[in-house]
């Protein structure tokens, strides 16, 4: 996905690729018409290079703190594939280094510039169904794609490199949970299951409750069956966006989008191309050129770094509800295990031993 992002962008030049799976820096040398000398098995290699500005990490998680904290050492800008890290610990220490280093360290929260989110957040705006109270967003049909063959396919559904499940998987309704209000999460309750697959150590459904200062959010996640949409409620009307066949975003373009008030209903009309591929290099270039004018304008990105450690911490934090059975109020305290490990720290809490996630025996409980 990234790979054609760039080079359909005149503004960027790729100058060299890492990559510790050789079948994986081969592809990316054809795709991006490299040479050998700028292929490198190792990101040290990479970083010690004077002619690149930025470094774009799209490593599993559970690698993304040591990449970034030598990325912003050897002074590069960042931008890093969500999420941020398994462990919110982790992700402060990223965010310490980049702004020692004096660099910018964005997130690939690449949903914000999905035309149809585009339109609400302008609704939202302008008044068209007054202030946000609920925020609903149903993904309960997520293909579970496997990662590379050549490297480790199952590694989403292994907690030690993914941090979770569907939730942590798919966590881009969280971050636009809080792009829609425009204010922080601040607390979470979540019921959190494995339904299908019975050999997996992660969820594969996550119903979740976020709690702001003015509002509410519900995000219903599953691999799998099931519908998608999103539905605003204000205090003077409602958006409604539904999807092809009443399946999910982004696996399904736009169906329809109502924006309902007692006045009337309107159809705002949504072109959407359907092919993924095309699509996603339309979402990931404004953030791109985004991230480059945060660099030359002084300001944080669109999407930040902070932006995403806060969408770490409420996954995790509903982990942590599903695990004690009760709400969670954010930020996690820097004393909580879960803040210093993740969903690893779920194994020092006091857990009932009938808890559903200790019966599923998830993340290793």
């Amino acid at each position: 996905m990234h790979a054609p992002t760039y080079k359909a962008m005149p503004e960027v030049q790729v100058c060299a690729v890492a990559d510790v799976t050789p079948a994986r820096l081969s592809l990316m040398k054809e795709l991006l018409n490299l040479s050998d000398a700028d292929c490198y098995s190792e990101t040290e290699q990479l970083l010690m290079r004077d002619d690149i500005d930025c470094v774009v990490i799209m490593t599993p998680q559970q690698f993304r703190r040591e990449i970034v904290i030598a990325a912003a050492q050897a002074g590069k800008q960042i931008l890093c594939e969500k999420p941020i890290a398994v462990a919110p610990q982790d992700a402060d220490a990223m965010i310490a280094a980049a702004r020692q280093a004096g660099v910018r360290f964005g997130m690939v929260h690449n949903y914000i510039f999905f035309p149809e989110v585009l339109l609400i957040k302008e609704l939202i705006e302008t008044g068209a169904i007054g202030d946000v109270v609920v925020v609903v967003q149903n993904y309960l049909s997520v293909e579970d794609r496997p990662a590379a063959a050549e490297y480790k396919p199952d590694w989403r559904h292994n907690p030690g490199f993914s941090g979770g499940g569907v939730l942590m998987d798919m966590i881009h309704p969280v971050y636009l949970a809080e792009w829609f209000f425009g204010s922080p999460i601040r607390s979470v309750s979540a019921a959190i299951d494995r339904r299908a697959d019975t050999a997996s150590a992660v969820e594969d459904l996550a119903l979740v409750r976020l709690e702001f200062d003015d509002g509410y959010g519900l995000i219903n996640m599953a691999w799998g069956e099931g519908p998608g949409g999103i539905e605003i409620t204000g205090t003077r009307g409602r958006i409604l966006v539904f999807y092809k066949n009443f399946g999910t975003c982004p696996f399904m373009p736009v169906d329809q989008i109502y924006v309902v008030t007692r006045d009337r209903v309107m159809t705002p009309h949504l072109d959407r191309p359907v092919d993924y591929t095309t699509f996603f290099r339309q979402t990931f270039q404004p953030l791109v050129r985004d991230f480059i004018e945060s660099i030359k304008e002084g300001r944080e990105p669109i999407a930040s770094a902070e932006a995403g450690k806060r969408a770490l911490e409420a996954v995790l934090g509903c982990y942590e509800s599903a695990a004690l059975e009760r709400v969670v109020y954010l930020p996690l305290p820097s004393d909580d295990p879960v803040y210093r490990s993740g969903v690893a720290g779920l194994s020092d809490l006091a857990i009932d031993g009938n808890n559903r996630l200790k019966r599923r025996r998830l993340y290793g409980l």
